[in-house]
């Protein structure tokens, strides 16, 4: 059910996206003031894993004085690291709107997530080694605000964020191996177990938020006539035409049709639901099928709009890229465990 999947309401004090809402803000403030500086390095920031070597000697110099110096932006990353130490996050997002929900916060986080990298990049330059691994540590956290999301995209994001602060952990190893204790590797491994990788609740979820809103209680063996049924496609069709059908359609009439409809696009979702447990390189040819057979059965209007195409088995190579991440960065850890432990890398 709807109300199932929804995040429960969090009172503000316990609630971390009233801060991040703060930082957000102060954020767009800070670009509009220094935009060529931070558009600059944006347009090549993770082009390549060494991205610090591009920068001018100039540039280098401009955003060490604007990230490592500058009042309000050391205000800004303590906030930051002010919210991450808050576990509850709960953005306030119209969960009713369905496809049409809006969500804002998602480019601020990665935009954030950019910009903390550097911020890292550069205390490292400076072979601040527990200031860099603070910063690392804040920055690999920062995603997690979003893990209870009940939305796909959201948990691509927070995949994202992952990965950008984890491609600082090249410069920290590089510049201060030794700096890095056996604490420090064990911390990291038990929080990456920690970390949610797959995105089986999101793809669950959404079954209940985007099934629930275009078909009512018709999962549930009831059929109640919901009001304004399917905005979002009335709002992009513009033709009185296409929005009186979409007002016959799931009517009475049709019911038996739409019933057909709401049966193929619950199975679809479930059924690739149940592929997200295995390996990506095993199950892509059936994700494909399926994705095949969405594009063929075009009568569900409905159920093929709101399942997509060609979508499944990108999002299912994305969770696999993500799992391989952070299965690299344990092994990682544990190498250098193992050479701190015995002088040198096993064999």
């Amino acid at each position: 059910r709807f109300e199932e999947v929804v995040p429960p309401e969090i009172p503000d004090e316990r609630n971390a996206a009233v801060l991040y809402s703060q930082i957000f803000e102060l954020y767009d403030k800070l670009y509009e003031e220094h935009k060529e500086l931070l558009q600059d390095i944006q347009n090549f920031i993770f082009h390549s894993s060494s991205f610090l070597a591009k920068m001018t000697s100039e540039q280098n110099d401009s955003a060490r004085k604007l990230l490592l110096q500058q009042p309000e932006f050391i205000n800004l990353f303590s906030l930051v690291e002010k919210a991450t130490g808050i576990p509850e996050c709960r953005f306030s997002l119209n969960y009713g709107d369905g496809p049409d929900t809006l969500l804002p916060h998602l480019s601020k986080f990665h935009r954030l997530a950019e910009l903390f990298a550097l911020r890292t990049f550069l205390i490292a330059q400076q072979g601040n080694y527990n200031t860099a691994w603070q910063s690392f540590k804040t920055s690999f956290a920062m995603g997690d605000a979003l893990k209870s999301e009940p939305f796909v995209i959201s948990q691509l994001v927070r995949f994202k964020v992952d990965r950008i602060a984890i491609s600082t952990l090249n410069e920290i190893f590089s510049e201060m191996k030794e700096g890095i204790t056996f604490k420090d590797y064990n911390e990291l491994i038990s929080y990456i177990d920690k970390k949610e990788k797959t995105l089986i609740d999101s793809w669950a979820a959404e079954i209940g938020l985007l099934g629930g809103y275009a078909y009512g209680d018709i999962f549930h063996g009831r059929y109640r006539r919901k009001e304004n049924f399917i905005p979002f496609i009335n709002d992009v069709s513009g033709t009185i035409g296409i929005q009186m059908f979409w007002k016959i359609y799931p009517n009475y009439f049709f019911l038996p049709i739409f019933k057909r409809d709401a049966a193929f696009y619950l199975d679809y979702k479930t059924k690739v639901l149940e592929l997200f447990d295995n390996p990506f390189y095993i199950v892509q040819k059936q994700l494909r099928e399926f994705d095949e057979e969405i594009e063929r059965q075009n009568k569900y209007i409905v159920g093929g709009f709101l399942s997509g195409s060609s979508l499944s088995p990108l999002i299912h190579q994305r969770q696999s890229e993500y799992m391989a991440h952070m299965d690299i960065l344990k092994i990682a850890c544990a190498l250098e465990i193992y050479r701190k432990e015995n002088g040198h890398y096993p064999d």
